[in-house]
């Protein structure tokens, strides 16, 4: 029953304490900021947890537009990955060799989605991005 305990007595209006935490704790993370590397050492400081994409749009417009992906500490990350704080980051774009992999990689995923659903029983071969396409 709700408000009692084993006891018998009632508790009115009362909360669970981890609401009270929980809301004192998300209050104080907001307030902290995230900053992150950027590839030429300068840093960036954001006031609230941020996405690749919002890096890249931090940086330029024309960079936020060319965005295909990221790395988040050396690791290839999506654009709406969240950004730690601390993070070495690096956006990359169709003219970074890692970018054109990413876009090669991804148009062979939807290459390969058409082809099934145009052919339903084709069978689909698995490989490394090549040099010059997919």
């Amino acid at each position: 029953m709700p408000g009692s305990n084993k006891g018998g007595t009632t508790r009115a209006n009362t909360r669970p304490l981890g609401w009270v935490f929980l809301f004192c704790f998300q209050g104080s993370e907001a307030n902290m900021g995230i900053a992150v590397q950027l590839p030429d050492g300068s840093q960036r400081e954001f006031e609230q947890p941020v996405q690749l994409k919002d890096v890249a749009a931090s940086i330029s417009k024309g960079l936020a537009k060319k965005a295909i992906a990221g790395t988040i500490n050396d690791r290839p990350a999506d654009l709406s990955a969240p950004v730690p704080d601390g993070a070495k980051v690096r956006i990359l774009t169709l003219e970074d060799k890692e970018g054109l992999d990413v876009y090669r990689h991804s148009a062979a995923h939807v290459l390969a989605q058409a082809v099934k659903r145009l052919y339903g029983d084709v069978k689909l071969g698995i490989g490394p991005v090549i040099e010059n396409g997919f």
